[in-house]
């Protein structure tokens, strides 16, 4: 358990080092979960084909507007713990995703 002001607290540690397998146990289904668990927002499994983003397939910026997830305008001094970060790794666009956790951290799963 991590602390963030206001007495809110966020339970993530049970989902560090978790084995990556794609589709199943992966950045976005990682997400799902410290969504669900921290602020009782419950995202579907949507489908992830693989590769996506090699056929141009903007599915995690698509996925988030459907999920209720909006873009912030802020300097990076006011970002939130859950704040959402969508990440281009190697690509053109979003193929990734990372939540802000305490202490300045982000919370992801990467291909291990």
């Amino acid at each position: 358990s991590t602390h963030v002001p206001h007495g809110v607290v966020m339970n993530y540690d049970h989902l560090l080092g978790l084995p990556f397998t794609y589709g199943k146990t992966d950045c976005f289904s990682l997400l799902r979960t410290f969504y669900n668990e921290n602020f009782d927002l419950n995202i579907p499994n949507f489908a992830r084909p693989a590769r996506f983003w090699e056929v141009d397939l903007n599915l995690y910026t698509n996925l988030v507007w459907k999920t209720g997830f909006r873009p912030i305008d802020c300097h990076p001094s006011d970002y939130q713990p859950g704040d959402l970060f969508l990440i281009a790794v190697s690509s053109k666009i979003a193929n990734h995703a990372a939540a802000l956790v305490p202490g300045g951290k982000i919370l992801h799963h990467v291909l291990n």
